[in-house]
């Protein structure tokens, strides 16, 4: 046995590995992809990748199994014939049931239904160590490959779902609706399935966990790609929740650098195909009303003039009487922000072109600086009416101390030569929090230089990204889930204010550093692509 060479695993594609070439392990690879032979990439199997695709076949049968017995028991309670419980008894489903979930089926009224949270209770983050305490590592059985696939599922949503879930205007309930759809919904269901397991094995550092949830992926992709083909079955809510989770499995497994952002810009478009109409009521609304925030900042990175300023779109969601909050009053005016920001990329482009002459860029700018000013004067105005007297009370200021372990705010004043740190903003609660950080996000859209436009400035662009950076500790300690990933599209742009090295730059690598911490994300900061001309 001593002098049997023990064989390495292949990991890289049969066609790399043949030509011996470099292979970057995604499927097409760019290798493959650059010679012309992406439908040839494939991969080999171990062994081990064959036990999981036969385990897989075997999960996939019992969940078909489950349905057709979730069916017979709705259509015996709406009979109102013998027990329930002999028609499970005589069909074998306490053993499916007990080896696939332990979740109440989808006939269960709401009530039956725990939540994450009184399954796994949620205690605020340790600052140091930035991990949901709540979230218990695997036991040996599980990271055998034997884990309870719906306790992981629990975690996930209890990871992801808000601990301020009363607050209007926030997505806190939105994730478990979609959980409480997935029964229903063989997209919806590999879907959260495949983010619940790239998410736990990433958390617990398990690899089985991690290729379980790209077989999900693969399979949720394939689904979801038929279901958008059909025209009726592409406006269903569950293909466009899909496409959502879709994006947090991307940050997760960060599989190509566009990845995440082709699925939020897919989203986009079947919002606007599914018109304002279908986001009226219920989870419908929702979808749109509670991650509105995501929307509008998705069409701002498009550059392009969105739907999203259409009436319909600011009127429909709210006309059975629904009041707007601070927030949704301060989206009113940033859907008209894409135009702009559509405007100054064209006149740029053509200015550095040389297509416009030296009178039509003039005449541009005048448009430019017109609209940019209209825009700003609305936000200084919803800060007055909405903002400033917003009664769970104001910011204020707190000094910020090395004990926390949480990176401090400074720079370098030139003029006294010395380094100044600044205090942290802390909020009332996290819908003014992130109410104020667009407010500062979007006046600093408007107020930065366009290359090839002499437009002058209005204000000071670092002062709004300082703003943004002094809100950052309450983002990540006091929010959870997509509370924290709010901020995202704000620390983006605030960080292409400030020189590379410098000690403001370095505190938003630090930042980052802490939101992919947090939630086991890659790649955020690529999330977006640079806009108007900065990196």
């Amino acid at each position: 046995m001593s002098g049997q060479r023990k064989r390495r695993s292949i990991y890289s594609c049969l066609s790399c590995h043949q030509r011996k070439t470099k292979c970057d392990r995604a499927k097409p690879c760019n290798t493959c992809v650059r010679l012309g032979i992406a439908s040839g990439c494939e991969y080999g199997m171990s062994s081990q990748d064959r036990e999981f695709i036969q385990k897989s076949e075997v999960i996939e049968r019992l969940r078909q199994r489950h349905r057709q017995l979730e069916k017979q028991l709705r259509e015996l309670r709406a009979a109102g014939g013998a027990s329930s419980q002999r028609l499970i008894a005589a069909n074998g489903c306490q053993d499916t049931m007990s080896f696939t979930s332990s979740a109440p089926s989808s006939v269960s009224s709401a009530e039956d239904t725990p939540s994450p949270s009184a399954i796994i209770p949620f205690k605020p983050i340790s600052p140091i160590s930035m991990q949901n305490p709540e979230v218990q590592p695997l036991q040996n059985s599980q990271a055998e490959g034997q884990f309870d696939s719906e306790r992981l599922v629990q975690q996930f949503l209890a990871e992801f779902c808000p601990r301020q879930a009363s607050i209007q205007s926030f997505p806190s309930n939105l994730l478990l609706e979609a959980s409480k759809m997935r029964r229903t919904s063989p997209p919806l269901e590999y879907t959260l399935d495949a983010a619940a397991l790239t998410w736990g094995g990433r958390r617990f550092k398990n690899r089985n966990l991690e290729i379980a949830g790209w077989n999900q992926y693969q399979r949720a992709l394939q689904l979801v790609r038929q279901a958008i083909q059909d025209p009726e079955s592409s406006l269903s809510l569950d293909i466009l929740v899909s496409i959502l989770f879709f994006v947090i499995i991307e940050c997760l497994k960060h599989s190509s650098k566009s990845s995440a952002r082709s699925h939020l810009f897919g989203a986009l478009t079947l919002l606007q195909h599914r018109t304002a109409y279908r986001h009226r009521i219920d989870l419908e609304r929702s979808i749109y009303v509670e991650l509105r925030l995501y929307w509008v900042n998705v069409a701002i990175w498009e550059r392009q003039p969105t739907f999203l300023a259409d009436e319909e779109w600011l009127t429909v969601p709210w006309m059975d009487g629904q009041q707007k909050d601070i927030l949704q009053h301060l989206l009113d005016i940033a859907v008209h922000i894409p135009a702009y920001v559509a405007q100054v990329n064209d006149v740029t482009q053509q200015s550095v072109a040389g297509i416009l002459s030296s009178a039509e860029i003039n005449s541009e700018q005048i448009k430019l600086m017109k609209k940019a000013t209209e825009l700003d004067q609305r936000l200084e105005e919803w800060k007055r009416v909405h903002a400033d007297p917003y009664p769970p009370g104001s910011p204020r200021e707190v000094i910020g101390t090395s004990d926390d372990n949480f990176p401090l705010f400074r720079y370098y004043d030139s003029s006294t030569k010395t380094i100044v740190q600044l205090s942290n903003i802390v909020y009332p609660d996290m819908l003014s929090a992130t109410a104020l950080v667009y407010y500062w996000t979007y006046r600093l859209i408007l107020t930065l230089r366009i290359p090839g436009v002499d437009c002058p400035q209005r204000s000071q662009p670092y002062f709004f990204a300082r703003q943004i950076c002094r809100s950052m500790k309450y983002h990540i300690l006091v929010g959870s889930g997509l509370f924290s990933c709010q901020a995202i599209f704000a620390l983006r742009l605030a960080s292409n204010m400030f020189p590379p090295d410098s000690l403001e730059s370095l505190f938003t690598d630090e930042m980052w550093h802490m939101f992919e911490q947090r939630f086991g994300f890659q790649g955020l900061k690529e999330l977006y692509p640079p806009i108007l001309g900065y990196v």
